[in-house]
């Protein structure tokens, strides 16, 4: 996971400093200036699929991680399965990055309304947005599932109980093996 984090963050470093080093003068980038230098178009989108690709990475592994933890808890086969179900809805996210990547792929710089052309990926991008937005919130929604999980005739989630050993039984266990070994 940090090795994820790490390579975001780079990756958003690298972004950053391409942005602000594409155009000379730098304020060429967001205002009208007379002479300007500037990359052209084919190498200011040359990032644009490694990002994805990154962000894609990212929300794989953030979508995935917690199953192999959920399989772990002491619950029902049934209230695990919809908890991780609610937390790899970032896969919808995934999806979307995946058609991102397509039109990114078949983006065409020579167009002569790059504007108009670039639409669908600005599109994705917001429904990619969206999508993650949702699937953050969605474990918040394990309570009202359960409910209508009820209602619909599905047995209660209950957590199973089991028996801890409390700090004065072990250590009457350790006296007890004492007493006998004497």
């Amino acid at each position: 996971m940090k090795t994820v984090i790490g390579v975001q963050i780079l990756t958003l470093v690298d972004n950053l400093s391409f942005y602000f080093a594409k155009c000379r003068p730098v304020r060429a980038a967001w205002e009208k200036v007379v002479e300007k230098q500037c990359v052209g178009e084919e190498v200011k989108f040359s990032f644009t699929i490694p990002v994805i690709c990154v962000s894609l990475m990212g929300d794989l592994a953030v979508a995935i991680m917690p199953v192999f933890v959920i399989r772990k808890l002491n619950r029902s086969c049934v209230e695990k399965c919809l908890i991780s179900f609610l937390m790899m809805m970032g896969l919808v996210a995934v999806a979307t990055e995946v058609v991102k990547l397509i039109y990114a792929n078949t983006f065409r710089y020579s167009s002569p309304d790059v504007m108009r052309t670039i639409v669908s990926l600005f599109f994705w991008s917001r429904l990619e947005e969206s999508s993650l937005l949702l699937s953050a919130c969605a474990p918040l929604l394990k309570a009202p599932i359960e409910g209508a999980l009820h209602q619909l005739g599905l047995p209660a989630f209950h957590n199973i109980d089991r028996e801890l050993d409390t700090f004065d039984s072990q250590r009457k266990s350790s006296g007890d093996s004492q007493d006998r070994n004497s």
